[in-house]
């Protein structure tokens, strides 16, 4: 990842580094407090080399400002005890220099693995999004043609079949494509995950004049969920809902039990969704954004899926529009932990609940 402005940053690490130095060189000796001082600041550089450029850089500055502060010390002061007190503060610059620099170096290796494990995850939902669709479309194709009793044309009905099992090892080789993302399945109360992401965007929603109403459902929804999914899902969704959001705006979030489902919505005050727009909004690569990619709300279907639900949208034009996403819940009438060690290994809770 390449620094911002490195020059700008350089030249700021110079100019304080011959700042501090004349500050300590023209102090007066039998001032003492100065010279702490002025020691204390030749921190400042090394900490912000470390931080901005990593381990190298962070030890050649920490030798610099090293030999920068011995070098007056040792040749000038007499009132200093001498290398006992230069060569373990040299130790100290070095010291700080190097481990910080260390783990600015790590940190930032570990913010790129991050990031290219995000590209992947977002490659892996459109991929699997699109092979879905792929599925559907070809199971359609297959059941229209079996009613319609084959082509007219019989001699082209072995060409037509060969294609599409060409289009079948296709579409397995897109799912294969598509990253498996950890996770596991746990009962949650989607209340309280909907109260987090709530708290989460709570601060840029109000500086932009956007207020969050919620109705939650006050006996919980626990629900049979993969937390991460449905945090990611949320985020989407609340994220969309601001978007489209202007000031003065609210944004509905409302949540309820009810049969096999816990339901959850999120409701906006925008534009709405054109009615041409309704049948496509889930589809892959489908976006009416300028520099959309169309991957998000077809990544949410895939995952509500994934965990055996459902999500749907209603939209009048000029009145917003309402994401519902229906989650399972928890199994009717029995304990999630019956066997605590098997829910544990599962990744259950190990405490009895039972829904009513």
């Amino acid at each position: 990842m390449k620094e911002k402005y490195p020059l700008i940053k350089k030249i700021l690490i110079g100019v304080l580094l011959f700042i501090i130095t004349i500050l300590h060189i023209t102090a007066s000796e039998d001032n003492m407090a100065l010279h702490v001082l002025h020691r204390e600041l030749y921190f400042l550089p090394i900490l912000l080399t470390s931080f901005w450029f990593g381990l190298n850089a962070g030890f050649i500055i920490s030798l610099v400002v090293g030999f920068l502060y011995s070098s007056y010390i040792l040749a000038f002061s007499v009132s200093h005890v001498g290398l006992a007190t230069v060569i373990p503060q040299v130790f100290v610059f070095v010291l700080v220099g190097t481990v910080l620099g260390w783990l600015a170096d790590k940190e930032k290796a570990l913010a790129k693995k991050r990031l290219e494990d995000d590209n992947i995850i977002v490659l892996g939902r459109a991929a699997s999004a699109v092979a879905h669709e792929m599925k559907d479309i070809l199971k359609a194709m297959k059941t229209l043609l079996l009613k319609a009793g084959g082509l007219e044309a019989k001699e082209f009905s072995q060409d037509f079949e060969s294609e599409m099992s060409r289009l079948d090892r296709m579409i397995d080789i897109l799912s294969s494509y598509a990253r498996t993302e950890e996770g596991r399945m746990f009962s949650h109360d989607l209340n309280r995950i909907i109260q987090n992401r709530i708290n989460h965007f709570e601060k840029v929603a109000a500086e932009n004049g956007i207020f969050f109403e919620i109705k939650l459902d006050p006996d919980g929804c626990p629900s049979w969920i993969d937390p991460n999914k449905i945090t990611w899902i949320l985020d989407k969704l609340i994220e969309n809902a601001m978007e489209v959001s202007s000031s003065g705006n609210k944004i509905y979030l409302t949540s309820r039990r009810g049969g096999e489902f816990c339901t959850l919505s999120v409701r906006d005050e925008g534009p709405g969704i054109k009615p041409e727009h309704l049948g496509k909004i889930f589809t892959p690569f489908f976006t009416t954004k300028p520099n959309g990619q169309g991957l998000d709300l077809a990544g949410c279907r895939k995952s509500i899926h994934d965990m055996g639900g459902e999500i749907s949208v209603a939209s009048t034009l000029g009145k917003g529009a309402e994401f519902t996403v229906l989650v399972p819940r928890e199994e009717a009438g029995k304990s999630l932990a019956q066997d605590t060690i098997k829910a544990v290994l599962r990744g259950q809770r190990d405490t009895p609940m039972s829904r009513e």
